[in-house]
């Protein structure tokens, strides 16, 4: 895969929209309890699969009380706090039929320049036939023989490095949803002046709705027929041409911004598979890519991607690089420069530059 060397728009655009100062915290009385005790006994709860994840255990209560109220200033700030959303939805949905086409390729182009990623290895399209995401996307799969305990036990710090790189992917995709549409104003103009502003309002509510249902109620098929949006990469058999394809479908543009980034992801987080064999990647997706642990991740996710984000814009990385290297990093390796991160150590600075540069 090739990305482009000079710095990606990710962290600029992080700045020109996502950093906010002074945010009431409404987490405690706003957010919906069965999300409060979720965060609250993650730690002790040994049978969830979040629990892998060193991350999300001890840091995840506070990334999701940080997001919660992140997303909530930004509806505010939008004015949507008295905004009816099915007709918000269905506004848009009305707006956008004439322009589909010209919104799917602006699309395209708003990821490809965010990421610096070839446009002719994007395929988006606004279409209401979603499918039921997976992380792991077309990577196949067959009937194995199931692993021993002891081989599970092996590769539960595997898991948890795959739920913090999922982590930054949802995070990432969901914050593009909320902003990268910044990016196509002029162009967003020309069609039709008044999709900004519904896409400003739409997408904070879009986010900030995890955290008023109760998550801990809805079962595999629920979750599903909720997505308005799906992506999934179509691996290239000759992996030295490395012309894998994105494909993504969405209800609406930002959405198939937030599905085509996703996408992106998946492919930078290929790197941490290499050299798993069928039996152990079938167990790693299994767990780490359960569809159960999406609202979870997309909650903890969006700060968790803010803060890393954050580091990569002061060094001067560029974002997808630094994935895909942290991606090919041991488990230990990857605790060690997220917690630097999330604990606002001075050192994670240099830790990433260096971690990059050794690529």
């Amino acid at each position: 895969m090739k990305i482009n060397k000079r710095q990606s728009l990710v962290g600029r655009l992080i700045f020109a929209q996502g950093e906010q100062s002074n945010i009431e915290d409404k987490y405690d009385d706003e957010v919906h309890p069965s999300t409060k005790d979720f965060w609250s006994g993650l730690a002790a709860n040994k049978s969830h699969s979040l629990n892998n994840s060193a991350i999300m255990s001890v840091y995840g209560p506070t990334l999701s009380r940080n997001s919660y109220n992140h997303v909530t200033n930004r509806v505010n700030n939008v004015g949507a706090n008295n905004v009816n959303p099915g007709m918000l939805y269905n506004e848009i949905m009305q707006r956008e039929r004439p322009h589909r086409k010209q919104l799917e390729e602006l699309a395209k182009n708003t990821v490809a320049n965010i990421w610096g990623f070839p446009k002719n290895q994007l395929n988006g399209s606004i279409d209401r036939n979603v499918d039921i995401n997976n992380q792991q996307g077309d990577m196949p799969q067959q009937n194995i023989n199931s692993l021993s305990n002891e081989e599970m036990s092996k590769l539960k710090p595997e898991v948890g490095k795959r739920i913090n790189l999922n982590a930054m992917s949802h995070g990432s995709a969901v914050n593009n949803m909320m902003q990268a549409h910044h990016m196509s104003r002029k162009e967003l103009d020309s069609l039709d002046p008044k999709l900004l502003g519904l896409y400003d309002k739409f997408s904070a509510l879009a986010h900030q709705m995890y955290w008023h249902h109760d998550l801990s109620a809805l079962d595999d098929e629920s979750l599903g027929n909720t997505a308005i949006g799906s992506s999934k990469v179509e691996w290239d058999k000759d992996d030295n041409r490395g012309q894998h394809q994105i494909k993504a479908k969405a209800f609406m543009f930002p959405v198939l911004i937030q599905e085509l980034s996703k996408g992106i992801h998946m492919l930078l987080n290929a790197h941490g598979l290499r050299g798993k064999d069928d039996r152990e990647l079938t167990h790693i997706y299994k767990i780490a890519d359960a569809i159960k642990n999406e609202p979870w991740l997309i909650q903890a996710g969006s700060d968790l991607w803010r803060k890393v984000s954050k580091v990569l814009n002061v060094s001067k990385v560029n974002h997808a690089k630094f994935i895909a290297s942290l991606a090919s990093k041991s488990p230990d390796e990857v605790n060690t420069v997220l917690m630097s991160i999330l604990d606002n150590n001075p050192k994670s600075i240099d830790m990433v530059k260096g971690m990059v540069s050794r690529e």
